[in-house]
């Protein structure tokens, strides 16, 4: 994850589903991330109607070098992109997943601890 002047590029992966646009003044359309880096990725853009397109070196909504670098679209191959919301819903659940499995394995392990102690048996 790259932070610059309070920008937070998310954690971004091969495979992620995002929506992507050439420009961001466009709509944006389905793509998947095809090449992550540490500030852009390489999109593979899906549209029914048109042929597939890689857009090469995307950068993240809200990242502070596309109003830096006014020319940056000129060439017509990058974009900009966010995650989709399916994608953030995935990684909530995920996120919750992990939580709950945490919770799931502490409970076993107290359960084990109270399994291994002798039982005392009452005097009669």
């Amino acid at each position: 994850m790259t932070v610059m002047d309070g920008f937070e590029y998310p954690q971004i992966n091969t495979g992620d589903i995002v929506l992507v646009a050439p420009d961001d003044h466009q709509q944006k359309i389905f793509g998947i991330v095809i090449e992550p880096f540490p500030d852009s990725a390489h999109i593979l853009q899906i549209h029914p109607d048109q042929p597939l397109k890689v857009r090469a070196y995307c950068r993240y909504v809200g990242d502070p070098r596309i109003e830096s670098q006014p020319g940056y679209f000129e060439s017509g191959d990058g974009g900009v992109f966010e995650l989709a919301p399916t994608e953030i819903q995935k990684r909530k659940l995920v996120a919750q997943l992990e939580s709950i499995s945490g919770i799931v394995q502490s409970l076993a392990q107290r359960i084990a601890k109270l399994e291994a102690k002798p039982t005392v048996k009452p005097s009669a």
